[in-house]
């Protein structure tokens, strides 16, 4: 309890002084210009490669929250060398913070190593049961939840062809996953009062609520064709803002004993990606297709989801979870001023290119995937919104979205494209 008093203190101390994005270095002098789908270096004007910002927002299971992100580019002056950091605590006790670290051009040109470690501690989680039909009211609950996580990944992408970017990664990951019952178990608290011992006493004599290792290996092919507005180089995959191109993704992960996991199970997951320009580069229109299935002794909290910040925006936290999932999100974007940066702070961080987005959603899930094509078309979920985005230097995209659907409406403040 101290160490997270302390986190508290040391998160609200960065979000006082950083309410407006700020703590940005200069680089050396450069000017990005495109040159088939990476960047090179002229002289001319200074861009900005280390940011940090705090911010604000509101849930209705997180409450008041707080919270601090930082990107650092090029760290130690070598080109494409980044560490993102992150920490976030609510009124409700959650703290979660992640530290990634990415180191290009590793055991060759083409191959990146990337690092991540993460901490979750939420004292309450809602969670609204297994299943296509759940009642939001009626079936949910709330369990207490602590995990610590390891990833690394080597990734390699191979030379530019006529038919975009192939990848490879290939990545080894371990999860020590501690969930627990609920906290809240008072009348008036709400829908999710209840704990999950009570609501789903067959759910929790399982052995997903033993402290768990989840370990195993991931593979991912994949195929990138996009064309990025702000490309970053330095042989990385991240694209900012995608003009028009497309991106196809296919991932395999099996946790297993054999690797000291202490459940085992498969999980396959394809992300199908598409930009469209309309009009002129500022006017596009971006559309995705994924599903995830699993198979085996997947525990209830790593079942495919949706409901959040990047995947049916008008819920929240994982609404809807089963063995597998399927959605469909279509996003209009129209950005502005795309040659205009607004200073800030004497000129140490720059706003630039504002945007507005109409957008439209769908998923659903499933106990079967025997069953997905028979049940594809039927008994979707809907979401719509608007969203209005912006880009702080170094290449960081702010988006906010207010979103509705037949249960309720959310609003998401958070960092990056959702397609």
């Amino acid at each position: 309890m101290k160490f997270r008093k302390w986190v508290l203190v040391f998160a609200c101390l960065l979000a006082v002084f950083t309410a407006a994005p700020t703590l940005a270095q200069d680089d050396e002098d450069v000017d990005a210009e495109v040159v088939d789908g990476d960047t090179e270096e002229a002289e001319g004007s200074k861009e900005l490669r280390f940011a940090g910002s705090g911010y604000p927002y509101y849930g209705p299971d997180t409450g008041l929250a707080i919270g601090f992100s930082m990107l650092y580019r090029a760290m130690f002056d070598k080109k494409g060398r980044d560490l993102d950091f992150s920490i976030s605590y609510t009124q409700t006790g959650y703290l979660d913070y992640g530290v990634t670290w990415q180191e290009p051009y590793f055991l060759s040109e083409q191959g990146r190593l990337k690092l991540n470690v993460s901490f979750s501690d939420k004292p309450v989680v809602r969670f609204n049961g297994i299943g296509n039909d759940t009642r939001a009211h009626n079936d949910s609950c709330n369990y207490e939840w602590d995990s610590i996580s390891f990833s690394t990944t080597y990734i390699h992408r191979f030379p530019k062809t006529d038919y975009g970017i192939f990848g490879l990664r290939f990545g080894v990951g371990a999860q020590l996953a501690d969930p627990g019952n609920g906290e809240k178990d008072e009348v008036g608290e709400g829908s999710a009062a209840i704990p999950i011992k009570k609501r789903y006493p067959e759910i929790y004599n399982t052995d997903d609520f033993d402290a768990n290792w989840l370990i195993g290996p991931t593979i991912t092919f994949y195929r990138d064709t996009r064309v990025d507005r702000f490309p970053l180089g330095g042989g990385r995959e991240e694209v900012v803002w995608p003009l028009k191109g497309g991106y196809e993704e296919i991932s395999y992960t099996r946790i297993d004993e054999a690797f000291g996991s202490n459940l085992s199970y498969n999980s396959v997951s394809v992300d199908l990606r598409q930009i469209i320009p309309l009009f002129n580069e500022d006017t596009t229109l971006a559309m995705r297709v994924k599903g995830n299935f699993t198979q085996g002794e997947v525990p209830f909290y790593n079942l495919p989801g949706f409901g959040g910040g990047s995947d049916l925006r008008g819920y929240y936290g994982k609404r809807f979870n089963d063995e597998n999932s399927t959605q469909l999100q279509v996003e209009l974007r129209q950005g502005f001023l795309p040659d205009y940066e607004l200073p800030v702070l004497g000129g140490l961080v720059k706003l630039k290119y504002p945007s507005i987005a109409l957008y439209g959603e769908e998923g659903r899930v499933y106990d079967d995937y025997a069953t997905v094509l028979d049940e594809i078309l039927e008994d979707y979920h809907y979401t719509y919104g608007v969203g209005f985005r912006f880009i702080i230097t170094p290449t960081i995209v702010i988006r906010l979205d207010y979103a509705w659907s037949k249960e309720q409406t959310a609003f998401h403040m958070t960092s990056g494209l959702p397609i």
